[in-house]
């Protein structure tokens, strides 16, 4: 398994393991940081025999398109390798996001070997201004007695790396609490760095021990904000390929609707937008 060292290339660096039983055949290749060449080196077997143990931080209590890459990763990510923790926000279990389906418990994977806890993150927003101040004020109380609890289940648990999005919420939180407990911080960055983020989230994004970007050009841009190349890994998102089957999708009624003649090449794109901060994806 790995860990972070900056003596080491990329940021990262082999761990002495405490087990044994993984043949170097099975070895990962050492990633290669943005825009440097591929070290051409494996983690060696000792390394990838020791079991890793990642704590997710998932703030809201929707689901969002980057929590269900996250929760891709809970789902996949080998069980014999990795011990898989999920820190949600316990209003994911609660209206009106249950009724409605929208809960990100609906997404998290349910399974005996991914530990879920759920935490204290404070209102939501969408409410008035009032509302949400007075929201808060009653939520730090319960929020610094939850945060006090999560650090001693960290260092329980032994946690090795703490696993966040941006955002304030995820990246800044998570980047405290790895210091508290002396763990690493990966940020999964799926958006454009920028100034609309609070200067809490860019600070967890530039702080972190290790980046990774859904692509060289995420990457780029938060190298241009001062970022070590060192520690930005470009890692492409993922599909479940068992949901998807092209073979097995009748386009016929699509082409139909948007009158797309049948011998023509087409292409699609997902778009969402947040308000706020004038931007579209």
């Amino acid at each position: 398994m790995i860990g972070f060292d900056s003596r080491d290339h990329g940021g990262w660096m082999e761990r002495e393991s405490v087990l044994q039983g993984s043949s170097a055949r099975d070895a990962l290749p050492v990633p290669g940081a943005l825009g440097l060449p591929d070290p051409g080196r494996r983690f060696s077997a000792a390394g990838m025999g020791r079991r890793l143990k990642v704590l997710f931080v998932v703030s809201t209590p929707t689901s969002s398109p980057a929590i269900s890459v996250h929760a891709n990763l809970m789902r996949f990510l080998d069980s014999d390798r990795v011990e898989v923790h999920v820190l949600y926000n316990r209003l994911a279990a609660s209206e009106p996001y249950l009724s409605a389906g929208t809960s990100v418990l609906e997404v998290l994977p349910q399974t005996p070997d991914i530990h879920l806890r759920p935490g204290e993150f404070g209102p939501v927003g969408g409410v008035p201004r009032q509302q949400l101040l007075a929201s808060t004020a009653r939520a730090v109380v319960p929020a610094t007695r939850d945060s006090m609890s999560l650090v001693r289940y960290i260092r329980r648990n032994r946690i090795d790396v703490i696993h966040c999005e941006e955002g304030s919420r995820n990246g800044f939180y998570a980047y405290v609490l790895s210091r508290m407990t002396r763990v690493k911080c990966v940020v999964h960055f799926h958006s454009q760095y920028g100034s609309w983020m609070s200067r809490l989230s860019r600070l967890g994004v530039e702080r972190a021990d290790a980046i990774i970007a859904v692509s060289s050009w995420t990457g780029r841009v938060i190298q241009q904000a001062g970022v070590s190349p060192e520690r930005i890994f470009p890692v492409l998102n993922g599909i479940d390929v068992a949901d998807w089957d092209p073979t097995a999708v009748d386009g016929d009624a699509i082409r139909r609707e948007f009158e797309v003649q049948p011998t023509a090449r087409w292409s699609s794109w997902s778009l969402s937008s947040w308000a706020g901060n004038n931007r579209r994806r």
